[in-house]
Formats: structure tokens, C-alpha cells, sequence
């Protein structure tokens, strides 16, 4: 009895080796397919990051592309309006010089002396407006303060032949506003200028307005 039992236990511990060692092969299969799944992860991490690196760099030269496109396209509009721009204060140097020219020995004094003036800020502003392009360009800050609206409309009309049938009327209230001067005396120019030739030869009064933010 005693050796069938030592003969089963035998027989029980091959079959346990057995198991075993089918365990450990199945163990070492799923090893080797699942090193095989992290080596093809690897491989995909790799390739998803060169394949992201790739579109990084075509999506940065498209937009370089872009930018390059709109800023052509916005240095054209920007060239059209300068020239634009550049007709009025040529106007008021052209008016002034043959009103120098052809009456300045019967001119009084402080009627001369504003022509000149005018021809000053004549050239103030084109010389702004030819910087404005080189400032786009180059990216440059604005040159911001604080100035009464008041000295911004009174040297915008100076730099303007206001005709006999219109008059202008500028705000009652003082206006501080926080800006880049010449910029915003182009703006009122062109502004100006335009309600002026809308106006044509009627008598008319232009009215500039403005309210103190809160």
C-alpha cells in the first residue's frame, strides 16, 4: 500500500512538473509577444513623433508663407493709402508756396508766418508717413502719451485749406486722450479733408465731438 502510495506521489509530482513547465512556456510565450507589442508601441511613438515634428515644421512654414502673403498684401493697401495720404499735405505745400510766391510783399507778417507753419506740418506729416511704412516693417513700438484733443484738432486744421462757406466746430469739453499724436492727426485729416470735399461748395458747418470716458 505504502509503495503504490510513494509510486502516486511520483506520478503527481511529473504530472506538476509537467504542468509547469507548460505554465512557464506559456508564461515565456506571452513574454515574447508582449515585449514584441512594446517594441511595435516603440516603433509607433517614434513614428507618430517624427510624423508630429514634420507637420510642426510645415505648419511653421506655412505660416511663414502666410504672414509673408498678408504682409505683401498689407504693405500694397498700406503704399495705396500712403500715397493717398501724402496728396494732402502736398496740396498745402503746393496752396501756401503760390500764396507765398505771388503775395508775400503784401502779406502781413503773422499771415506768413502761419504759411510757413503750415509748411512745416506739411512736411511733419509726410516725413510721419513715409516712417509709418518703415515702422510697419520693422514692427516698431507706437510712441503713445497724453495730450489734449484740442492741440490734435488745432494742428490738424492748420495742416488744412478750410474753404470760406465751412466752418468746424472742435468740442466745448476738454478731452485727454492717451495716443501717438501724429498718427491720429492723420486720421482727422483724411477725416476732415473727406467731409470737406462731401461738402463741395455749400455752406455747411462740420461738428467734432467727444465724451469724456468713464
Amino acid at each position: 500500500m505504502r509503495e503504490m502510495t510513494d509510486e502516486k506521489m511520483v506520478d503527481l509530482l511529473i504530472a506538476k512538473i509537467k504542468e509547469f513547465k507548460e505554465d512557464q512556456n506559456i508564461v515565456d510565450q506571452i513574454n515574447h509577444e508582449l515585449l514584441h507589442s512594446m517594441m511595435q508601441l516603440e516603433k509607433t511613438k517614434n513614428e507618430i513623433a517624427n510624423h508630429r515634428d514634420k507637420l510642426e515644421l510645415e505648419i511653421k512654414e506655412k505660416t511663414q508663407e502666410l504672414v509673408k502673403s498678408e504682409r505683401l498684401s498689407a504693405i500694397g493697401e498700406l503704399s495705396a493709402r500712403i500715397a493717398h495720404d501724402l496728396l494732402n499735405p502736398l496740396n498745402v505745400i503746393k496752396t501756401s508756396s503760390e500764396i507765398l510766391k505771388n503775395f508775400s510783399q503784401t502779406l502781413p507778417p503773422d499771415s506768413i508766418k502761419k504759411k510757413w507753419q503750415m509748411h512745416e506740418h506739411a512736411i511733419e506729416r509726410m516725413e510721419h508717413q513715409i516712417k509709418d511704412v518703415l515702422n510697419f516693417i520693422r514692427k516698431s513700438p507706437l510712441d503713445k502719451q497724453n495730450i489734449f484733443l484740442s492741440k490734435i484738432l488745432k494742428e490738424s486744421m492748420e495742416q488744412i485749406m478750410i474753404p470760406s462757406n465751412i466752418t468746424i466746430n472742435t468740442p466745448k469739453d476738454e478731452v485727454s486722450i492717451y495716443c501717438e499724436p501724429i498718427k491720429l492727426q492723420v486720421v482727422f485729416v483724411n477725416l476732415i479733408m473727406n467731409a470737406i470735399q462731401a461738402i463741395n461748395k455749400k455752406e455747411s458747418v462740420i461738428e467734432i465731438t467727444a465724451s469724456k470716458g468713464k
